[in-house]
């Protein structure tokens, strides 16, 4: 798996992205993240750690080919992306992100399909897509209004505001905000207990 790996230890099952700097979301990382949830659908795994290498967790969709591509063929990637993502959510095992760095547009739509999510101090959330001329894609605007409500929500997907991992603390997008240092540990710590 080019662009993601996963693997099961003592009933913890740990996604990667590993297609750093930017861990951006394409056809192939969509792929590989099906293959690996369906791996761990059938596998003895009780919890699941979603985390990335590289200095960002994920700018989101990789947008290059988009300009040149017509309407069905991105509605088409854009069902699949979703379709992944979704079965990440409906996972019947507690779901931990571990956020660092930049969590933006397709990136931050998959780390709300988390259960929980613990960020580094330094991490930033946020719905680039208004800099591109177009709407959230994969359903984050309403993930984002369950947890911090409508008016929040509304406000950070049409500014494309980059939002500080303490403000989504405290809007309850964001479960635990931690030293970037300690992120892996935390999350890790946290969602072995869930697993057990």
């Amino acid at each position: 798996m080019p662009h993601l790996t996963y693997s099961i230890d003592d009933g913890l099952a740990t996604l990667v992205l590993t297609n750093p700097p930017q861990n951006r979301i394409d056809p192939q990382m969509a792929t590989d993240l099906a293959e690996a949830l369906e791996a761990i659908g059938h596998s003895d795994a009780r919890a699941v750690l979603v985390r990335a290498e590289g200095p960002d967790f994920s700018f989101g969709g990789d947008i290059v080919d988009w300009p040149d591509a017509d309407v069905r063929e991105l509605r088409t990637l854009f069902e699949r992306y979703m379709q992944v993502f979704n079965q990440l959510e409906r996972l019947p095992l507690p779901v931990v992100a571990a956020v660092h760095g930049l969590c933006f547009g397709g990136g931050l739509e998959l780390a709300l399909r988390a259960d929980v999510i613990f960020a580094g101090e330094t991490a930033r959330f946020g719905h680039p897509e208004q800099t591109l001329g177009i709407v959230t894609l994969l359903g984050g605007i309403y993930r984002v209004a369950e947890r911090a409500g409508r008016a929040r929500a509304a406000e950070w997907a049409l500014t494309s505001e980059q939002v500080p991992a303490r403000v989504m603390a405290d809007a309850g997008v964001v479960n635990r905000v931690v030293a970037d240092d300690s992120l892996l540990a935390e999350a890790t710590a946290f969602a072995r207990k869930a697993a057990k």
